[in-house]
């Protein structure tokens, strides 16, 4: 029984002390200067982070919108060149050049040449530096197919067939480049500018954060003595004089 009490009692007086705690941070228990401070510090920090967060995820927006950008000029300029070699069957040539375009640029991951029943016929040298995040596109290999109508005029047949001495151009697939950009290096370069940015904004945060306690306890003085003169006022104590 003593045991229980005494736990009942350190809970009763946790819970006096919890209720003391979050009495004294309600805002009817600040100071003037806590007040103040609070003021001015509170749209100054909701603006740092939102400047922060905007920032950050603006960044990565911007990166992937790039990556994308680059990796369907890359794939589209791979597909328009490597229509002969596929066509030829010139894999080694098609293999040197996409490794030497891959070389070029840091962002490419891998790039494959595909059939047209999506088997790799080759692939450039996989970069094992960039892993964590990447995304592929893809551009159609075509072949253009001219086919020629030698009838004349005259031998125009009828019906629905119409103008069969004119040309008609089309296409056939060859296969497919897949072009896959990794995030990793440019999201490295964005994320240290960011840092710098965020740097920069955190300073200027602790800043303001000086000025609004230098104003705050500037302030606090005054409209302390003047909430005394009217508290004493208000007591019919009129004798008081206060400076301006």
């Amino acid at each position: 029984m003593e045991t229980a009490n005494r736990q009942a009692n350190l809970l009763q007086r946790f819970a006096t002390l919890f209720v003391e705690r979050f009495r004294a941070l309600s805002w009817k228990h600040w100071t003037i200067a806590t007040r103040l401070l609070f003021v001015a510090l509170f749209p100054i920090t909701y603006f740092f982070i939102s400047v922060v967060s905007y920032s950050y995820y603006s960044r990565i927006s911007e990166v992937e919108q790039e990556l994308a950008e680059r990796g369907k000029s890359i794939a589209t300029a791979i597909a328009e060149g490597a229509e002969y070699h596929l066509a030829a069957g010139h894999l080694g040539e098609l293999n040197s050049n996409i490794n030497s375009i891959a070389q070029t640029d840091e962002n490419i991951y891998r790039i494959d040449i595909l059939d047209t029943e999506r088997h790799v016929l080759t692939q450039s040298t996989i970069s094992t530096k960039n892993l964590p995040q990447h995304r592929s596109i893809e551009a159609i290999i075509k072949k253009p197919v001219v086919w020629i109508y030698l009838l004349t005029p005259e031998s125009k047949p009828s019906g629905n067939n119409a103008e069969p001495h004119k040309n008609h151009h089309q296409a056939e697939v060859l296969g497919a480049v897949r072009v896959t950009m990794s995030a990793t290096p440019a999201l490295k370069k964005q994320t240290s500018r960011f840092y710098v940015e965020a740097a920069l904004a955190l300073l200027a945060l602790f800043v303001s954060g000086l000025l609004g306690h230098f104003l705050a306890r500037s302030l606090n003085s005054p409209l302390r003595t003047s909430m005394k003169a009217l508290h004493a006022i208000e007591l019919g104590n009129y004798s008081l004089q206060l400076q301006i």
